[in-house]
């Protein structure tokens, strides 16, 4: 059991056991609303913050449409994470808005949450594993949704689980490489040089777009600035650092691999070549 989990097992209201502060008054209990669902709210604090005094408690959450029954205690596992940060009233505590009859509402994808809040069950229940998508666009969007949630270690797992395909498919990459050229950056060379660098980003994006409707996503990308030293004029004059802005992008996509097709065809062939081979091996000369 994770800290997590022992925490709200306990009905302790943080992480690793340890209770909220502001919770442990009970003389405040005069000072309370009561609204629609049975929880008691601190007149002027977050909304949200009154929902960590029950942190088992069943409670109804609609994400983008989709609704989804879970718990405090599993949407604020991942100590940091945006949901936790909006629950503890800091951060950004109207990404996740009550309403009036006690239900909670996000406004973003419902199908990706889905794996997100798997994610964070497997997190208070200590395991290892958990689905995720298939599918390269809807994974791309659970990606997406990792990053809005500020779960780090989920999108990690993503990159490193996806570097090679799922059984019944087969991955395509592809790379592309973008430069400003080398230019220096001092008076009015850095007016063409902020130039330069707007069309490439155009470009850049312009391309991936394309991409994109092809099922390509950009699995990693890497930017940066070349230096070096300009030659010096005809008149021996040192002609100062230039500079070289870059983007290296490579490109994945993932696709099943069809009975009958080309992939399918091959790795067939290869399976009874080796049969093949094993029987003439094993046979008497």
């Amino acid at each position: 059991m994770t800290q997590a989990a022992a925490g709200c097992a306990a009905g302790y209201l943080g992480l690793g056991g340890r209770p909220a502060a502001n919770n442990a008054a009970a003389g405040a209990i005069a000072a309370l609303e009561v609204h629609g669902n049975g929880f008691h709210q601190p007149l002027g604090q977050n909304p949200l913050s009154v929902l960590l005094n029950a942190p088992s408690a069943p409670i109804m959450l609609d994400v983008g449409g989709r609704k989804f029954r879970t718990s405090v205690c599993t949407l604020t596992a991942v100590e940091g994470s945006l949901l936790w940060q909006a629950f503890h009233g800091i951060g950004q505590p109207q990404v996740v808005q009550r309403l009036p009859a006690g239900e909670l509402f996000i406004d973003r994808d419902g199908a990706a949450f889905a794996y997100i809040l798997e994610y964070l069950r497997a997190c208070v229940s200590g395991e290892l594993a958990f689905p995720l998508p298939n599918d390269s666009r809807e994974l791309q969007a659970v990606a997406r949704e990792a990053v809005f949630y500020q779960l780090s270690a989920l999108l990690q797992h993503i990159h490193c689980t996806s570097i090679m395909p799922q059984p019944g498919t087969r991955a395509f990459y592809d790379t592309l490489y973008l430069e400003t050229g080398f230019s220096s950056i001092e008076g009015p060379h850095l007016r063409d040089m902020e130039r330069r660098k707007i069309v490439v980003i155009q470009q850049l994006n312009h391309v991936l777009h394309v991409r994109s409707t092809e099922g390509f996503y950009v699995d990693n990308l890497e930017s940066g600035v070349k230096q070096r030293q300009a030659k010096a004029d005809a008149e021996g004059h040192d002609g100062g650092m230039q500079h070289n802005m870059y983007w290296n992008v490579l490109l994945k996509k993932v696709v099943p691999v069809l009975p009958g097709s080309g992939a399918a065809a091959e790795a067939g062939q290869e399976d009874e070549d080796q049969d093949h081979e094993q029987h003439h091996s094993g046979s008497p000369g």
